[in-house]
């Protein structure tokens, strides 16, 4: 029925524009009323229960069992700059801050380095160096998180220091990381390509609407490593990297991925992803708003 009065809808481009705008409106005011309980910390409390049966979705089944006890982060973050472009002042000024003030250490990747990090027994997906530069980030954090661990953040201005945080995760055994929390559902990423639209899909993207505020965003966090979580993470966007390879072949991704023919959304290989694992998982994720960096005047 909603689909019939979508198709209708369209075909009056008055209509249409009037539901866009009624659409924007309703949007914006939800928007706001998340963004006032964010500044006051004040939240539902709304009980979550994950359920795969409920979204039937590959990635999101119990299909791994964690190792325990955790084995501890490293205190070290992790930075990803694998493109050919230099860093821009801003990210210079940044990625010094993030060294000044995290008070660990911090190790910059790129193209010169990365070698010396990539397992033997897991090499890249070949797909990798098609990719933009921007989702070479995306497919590298995951990596890194799974197999090594510790501490990732975007090259943004960082003021806080992370020795604390990763003795807060690292001190409690049930949790496997930490990160700060999502503003608003608008922010977090949602299941939107690579899956057969269904019933399933439907109900996991209003479980994070509903429930966002208890996810972690993708700009800064810390893993314990060999997680549940993160090889679940890593082989869906590895069975993503398989779908497109052919495409991407034909059509490499610039730094962005904006280029024609592209074949990978933005959000398709990291937020499309993490929302929904990190909705499952939330209840062994620790927020803290003091990892997260400025996403002010970055680029």
């Amino acid at each position: 029925m909603i689909k019939k009065i979508k198709k209708v809808v369209k075909k009056n481009q008055l209509i249409y524009r009037v539901y866009k705008y009624i659409q924007k409106l309703i949007a914006d005011i939800i928007k706001n009323r998340q963004l006032k309980r964010h500044r006051n910390n004040k939240f539902p409390n709304r009980k979550y229960v994950f359920n795969s049966d409920r979204y039937n979705i590959d990635f999101l089944k119990d299909k791994y069992v964690d190792k325990l006890p955790y084995q501890k982060a490293e205190k070290i973050i992790y930075c990803f700059w694998t493109g050919d472009n230099e860093l821009t002042p801003n990210r210079i000024e940044a990625l010094k801050l993030i060294r000044e003030n995290s008070g660990v250490k911090v190790q910059l990747i790129t193209k010169e380095n990365l070698d010396e990090y990539i397992l033997e027994e897991h090499p890249l997906h070949p797909a990798y160096k098609f990719l933009s530069a921007v989702h070479k980030s995306d497919y590298l954090r995951c990596y890194f998180m799974h197999y090594y661990g510790g501490g990732y953040t975007d090259i943004k201005r960082t003021y806080n220091d992370w020795n604390e945080l990763f003795d807060k995760l690292n001190n409690s055994e049930d949790k496997i990381a930490l990160g700060y929390r999502e503003k608003t559902q608008y922010d977090v990423g949602k299941v939107v390509n690579f899956i057969e639209p269904s019933k399933g899909v439907r109900n996991i993207n209003k479980d994070i609407d509903k429930h966002y505020y208890k996810l972690i965003g993708n700009g800064a966090y810390i893993f314990k490593p060999y997680t549940s979580l993160t090889k679940s993470w890593l082989e869906e966007v590895e069975r993503r990297l398989d779908i497109v390879y052919k495409d991407l072949q034909e059509n490499p991704g610039n730094i962005w991925g904006d280029n024609e023919g592209y074949p990978i959304p933005w959000t398709g290989v990291a937020g499309q992803i993490t929302g929904a694992l990190f909705l499952k998982y939330h209840q062994k994720l620790i927020i803290d708003d003091r990892i997260m960096p400025s996403f002010e005047n970055y680029k």
